[in-house]
């Protein structure tokens, strides 16, 4: 990116998922602190996150970093387009609270799925579709789907459609 052209980091900006509000704090803030400060504070991040990439981190901390495998990035449901079919089958069709949505699908898939990191229970002041985001980096989104629509249709009609098969 040219100093005369920031096309491409809105562009980055545009394509992430940051809600118009988070934009907004974000301007501010760079406003607040000055461009020296916020630019330190990039360089800083860099070098840190490199930093945790090139030490000698646990697999999960790598892989987590690393971002989606091939496998996961074929996969048909997109992590942000299953966190939001998750919310509306828990909380808007059967109207279950944010925290007894989130017990069922830790139950769920502590039973099925098996390996969730110790911190995978909701945080306090948490939003759901923040927790849900934070899972989906762990629990495939197709896995995260699959137990959402499970919960539902037993909710509504008293059966699981099909069992989760584990893979490993």
């Amino acid at each position: 990116m040219t100093k005369q052209n920031p096309s491409a980091l809105l562009m980055r900006l545009a394509s992430s998922d940051l809600e118009p509000q988070a934009l907004h704090r974000f301007a501010l803030w760079v406003e607040r602190v000055g461009p020296a400060a916020f630019v330190d504070t990039v360089m800083h991040l860099r070098r840190v996150s490199e930093d945790i990439v090139y030490s000698k981190s646990s697999s999960r901390v790598r892989r987590f970093i690393a971002g989606p495998t091939a496998s996961t990035r074929s996969s048909s449901v997109s992590g942000a387009a299953a966190v939001k079919r998750v919310e509306m089958l828990l909380k808007n069709e059967l109207g279950l609270s944010t925290g007894v949505a989130a017990e069922l699908l830790l139950s769920e898939l502590k039973g099925g799925v098996g390996d969730l990191p110790r911190d995978s229970a909701p945080r306090p002041k948490e939003s759901f579709t923040r927790w849900l985001t934070r899972i989906s980096r762990t629990v495939s989104p197709s896995q995260l789907l699959h137990v959402a629509t499970r919960i539902r249709n037993g909710v509504l009609h008293g059966v699981g459609d099909w069992p989760l098969r584990v893979t490993s």
